[in-house]
């Protein structure tokens, strides 16, 4: 049985490698930096809005509740991948055909379609 402790040390593994290949992608992707100054932009523009403290209140309640799905929703994806590549590596472990020569074939395939 895998205990509590493998699995927690397994999630912050995923995490560090998610964010070591993670970083230079956001850092050099020019529509997520384009993204985030528009997101900085927008924020300042909030804050200067004539509203009351419970319309701000709901403002904020709501963007943050849309940035946690964002970010779960993002996790998720991250451990399903890491989930999906290692059922495809242990696949073609024993296999006599490449992951390659598999992935040409289907390429082949799907452009007859």
């Amino acid at each position: 049985m895998i205990s509590s402790s493998f699995i927690v040390n397994l999630f912050k593994s995923c995490e560090s490698l998610k964010q070591w290949s993670l970083s230079p992608l956001i850092e050099n992707d020019a529509t997520y930096q384009q993204d985030l100054k528009d997101c900085t932009a927008l924020e300042i523009r909030l804050e200067q809005l004539a509203i009351g403290s419970e319309q701000r209140m709901v403002i904020s309640d709501y963007i943050a509740c849309k940035n946690s799905l964002t970010a779960q929703y993002s996790n998720l994806s991250y451990l399903a991948d890491f989930h999906n590549c290692i059922q495809v590596m242990a696949l073609f472990q024993n296999s006599q055909q490449s992951l390659f020569d598999v992935l040409c074939a289907e390429s082949i395939n799907t452009d007859n379609l």
